[in-house]
C-alpha cells in the first residue's frame, strides 16, 4: 500500500513549442525531480504535453490521455504537477481531470501549492486554484484580444489567420501590397490581384480566371505566419469568387474573435473602391446571366443551391444512353462536380445527383403560370393577412376607448370645479387641464386609427383584386413568352432552388427538388403606425390606388408592379 501512494507520475505542459518554452518544459521537469527525491517518491513515468493549449481537456492532450490510460492501471497513486495550471486553465477542465483521475484512485498534488486532493481541504483548495487559474486565462485572453484588436486598427496584422493573397508584412508588422513576384506572368502577386479584378470586371468568368492561372502552372499561395508559406493545389472557382469578395482589396481589414467581437482597420487598398464594385456588380451579373458559350438557354441558372457543399448548379449538355440509342440532353450539375472548378483529388468533388433539365423547368414554369392565370391562393392568403387584427376585438377597443374620452371631459369638469370653489389654484388648474387635453387627443388619435384601419382594410382588398385582375388579364399573353421574359418571371417569383442528393447505395442517386417561391403577401418592413396612416390620409386624401398603400408604407406592390410591367401588351 505504502508502494501505491508513494510511486507518482510526473506531468508537465507548455503552450507552445519555441526554445524559450521548452526551457520552461526542462525547468519544470527538473523540480519535480528534485521534489521526488526531497520526499523519497518513485517517479513510474514522465508525461509531457509540448504545444497544447490549458484549455483543451486531459483527453484531448496525447500525453494527458496516456496519463488516464496509465492511471487506470494502477501504475502510480499521485500526479505531481510543477502548478495546477499545468493541469488545466478552466475549472471545468480540472474538474473533469480530477473526476477521471479520482475514479482510478490517483490524487493531484502540485509541487508549489498547498493542496493534496487526497484530503478533503485539498479538494477545496483544488477548486479555489482551478477557479483563480480560470480567471486568469480569460484575463489573459481579454488583453491579448484587446492588443489584438489594437493592431488591427493600426493595420498590422496579428496571426490568427492567413494574410489575404496579395498581401504580406513588412518589418515592423505592417500588412502591405505583397511584392512577391509570380514568376510566369513577371508581375507581383498584389498586381496579380488587381489583374483579376480588372479581368472579371469587364468580362471574364471566375472559371475562366482559375482555368488560366492552373494552365499557367501557378499555384495560389498562402501565408500562415510571417514568413512561412504554403501553397495549395490549384486554383478554384469558389477561392477566386471569396478573393474578389472580400473587401480587404479595397483597404477594409476585418477580423473576427472568439468572443464574438470584431476589429476593423485600414490596410493599403489593391484596387478602388470603384473597381471593387465594378467587379461585384460583375459577379453577380455572372451568378444569373447564361455563358456566352451556351448552347442551350437554361431557365433556372444561378437559382439552384447544392445542399451537400452549399454550391450552385451550372447548366450544360450530357450524353446518356436510352433506348434507341445515345442522346444529348441538358442537365444542371453542381458546380464543384466540374474538374475545373475543383481541381486536385477527385474524391473531393461533390456527389450531388445531376437534374434534368428541361423536367425541372417545366415543372417550375408551370407553377409560375398557374399563378399569374389564376391568382385566387394569393388573394386568400393575402386576405386573410389583412383579416389579422391590429388589434385584439377591434369593436370593444372602440368602445373602451369611447368611455375614456367621455371620463376625460368628467375629469375636466371636476378641475374647473375645483377651481371656482378656489381649492387649487390658476396654474395648477392650467396644468391639469392640458394633461387632460393630452390624454383625451391621445384617445381620440386610437379611435380615429381604429377607423382607418376599416377603411384600410376596404382599400386594400379591393387594390389587391384589382391587382391580380391585370396579371390574371395579362398572363393570357404568356403562351408564346420569349426565354428573356421567362427568365425576368422566374428571377421575380423564384428565390432558390435546393437540391437534397439522397444516398441510395446504389449507382443510381436519388435528389429531392425543392423550389423556394418568392413571398407575395406582405410588405418589405412592417405596418406603419396609426398617427402616420392619418397624417398621409390627411395629406393625400383617401385611399383608391394600390400606388397610395405602397407610399404610405402599408403593402408593399412591388411585385406586382414588375409582374404588370413584364406581361402588359402596349
Amino acid at each position: 500500500m505504502q508502494e501505491t501512494t508513494t510511486r507518482v507520475a510526473i506531468y508537465a505542459r507548455v503552450s507552445t513549442e519555441d526554445q524559450a518554452e521548452r526551457q520552461t518544459v526542462k525547468g519544470q521537469l527538473t523540480f519535480l525531480r528534485d521534489f521526488c527525491r526531497l520526499y523519497s517518491y518513485e517517479i513510474a513515468g514522465e508525461y509531457v504535453d509540448e504545444g497544447v493549449s490549458g484549455a483543451k481537456r486531459l483527453t484531448e492532450r496525447p500525453e494527458g490521455q496516456r496519463l488516464l490510460d496509465d492511471a487506470k492501471t494502477g501504475a502510480f497513486g499521485q500526479v505531481l504537477v510543477y502548478r495546477l495550471d499545468r493541469l488545466g486553465r478552466s475549472l471545468s477542465s480540472l474538474l473533469e481531470a480530477h473526476h477521471l483521475l479520482e475514479g482510478a484512485g490517483v490524487a493531484i498534488r502540485s509541487a508549489t501549492e498547498p493542496f493534496d486532493t487526497g484530503s478533503s481541504i485539498g479538494r477545496f483548495v483544488f477548486q479555489l486554484l482551478g477557479s483563480i487559474a480560470e480567471l486568469e486565462r480569460e484575463t489573459i485572453t481579454e488583453r491579448m484580444t484587446m492588443g489584438r484588436a489594437r493592431s488591427i486598427r493600426d493595420g498590422k496584422y496579428t496571426g490568427g489567420a492567413a494574410l489575404p493573397y496579395g498581401y504580406d508584412v513588412d518589418d515592423e508588422g505592417y500588412i502591405v501590397p505583397s511584392l512577391h513576384m509570380v514568376l510566369p506572368l513577371g508581375i507581383t502577386e498584389a498586381d496579380l490581384v488587381h489583374d483579376l479584378f480588372e479581368r472579371v470586371a469587364n468580362g471574364s468568368t471566375l472559371i475562366q480566371e482559375a482555368r488560366r492561372l492552373n494552365a499557367l502552372g501557378m499555384s495560389p499561395v498562402t501565408r500562415v505566419t510571417k514568413k512561412a508559406r504554403r501553397e495549395a493545389v490549384g486554383w478554384r472557382g469558389s477561392r477566386l469568387s471569396m478573393m474578389l469578395r472580400s473587401p480587404v482589396y479595397k483597404g477594409e481589414h476585418t477580423m473576427n474573435f472568439k468572443d464574438g467581437t470584431s476589429a476593423m482597420g485600414a490596410v493599403p487598398p489593391i484596387v478602388t473602391p470603384e473597381l471593387w464594385d465594378k467587379t461585384r456588380a460583375a459577379l453577380r451579373s455572372n451568378m444569373r446571366g447564361q455563358p456566352a458559350n451556351a448552347k442551350r438557354d437554361y431557365l433556372l441558372r444561378g437559382l439552384m443551391v447544392c445542399d451537400l457543399c452549399g454550391h450552385g448548379f451550372g447548366g450544360l449538355q450530357l450524353h446518356v444512353q436510352q433506348a434507341g440509342g445515345r442522346k444529348t440532353l441538358p442537365y444542371y450539375k453542381c458546380s464543384n462536380q466540374v474538374a475545373s472548378n475543383n481541381p486536385g483529388d477527385i474524391s473531393l468533388r461533390c456527389s450531388a445527383k445531376n437534374i434534368r433539365a428541361d423536367f425541372l423547368e417545366d415543372l417550375v414554369w408551370g407553377r409560375i403560370l398557374d399563378f399569374l392565370r389564376d391568382p385566387g391562393e394569393f388573394l386568400r392568403q393575402a386576405r386573410e393577412q389583412m383579416a389579422e387584427p391590429k388589434s385584439p376585438a377591434p369593436q370593444e377597443r372602440r368602445e373602451a376607448l369611447a368611455r375614456q374620452l367621455v371620463a376625460t371631459e368628467a375629469q375636466k369638469a371636476r378641475v374647473l370645479a375645483l377651481y371656482r370653489r378656489g381649492t387649487v389654484s390658476l396654474p395648477d388648474t392650467e396644468s391639469q387641464l392640458a394633461e387632460i387635453a393630452r390624454e383625451a387627443s391621445a384617445v381620440q388619435t386610437m379611435i380615429d386609427a381604429i377607423s382607418v384601419q376599416d377603411d384600410l382594410a376596404v382599400a386594400e382588398d379591393a387594390a389587391l383584386t384589382q391587382t391580380a385582375d391585370l396579371i390574371q388579364l395579362y398572363a393570357a399573353n404568356l403562351d408564346n413568352a420569349d426565354f428573356a421574359l421567362k427568365r425576368k418571371l422566374v428571377e421575380l417569383l423564384v428565390e432558390k432552388i435546393i437540391v437534397e442528393t439522397v444516398p441510395s447505395g446504389t449507382k443510381d442517386k436519388k435528389a429531392t427538388v425543392t423550389v423556394v417561391y418568392a413571398a407575395v403577401v406582405g410588405g418589405e418592413s412592417p405596418a406603419v403606425t396609426a398617427t402616420s396612416i392619418i397624417q398621409y390620409r390627411q395629406a393625400n386624401g383617401p385611399f383608391t390606388r394600390v400606388e397610395q398603400l405602397r407610399d404610405a408604407r402599408v403593402v408593399n406592390a412591388s411585385v406586382f408592379d414588375r409582374i404588370k410591367d413584364l406581361v402588359a401588351v402596349e
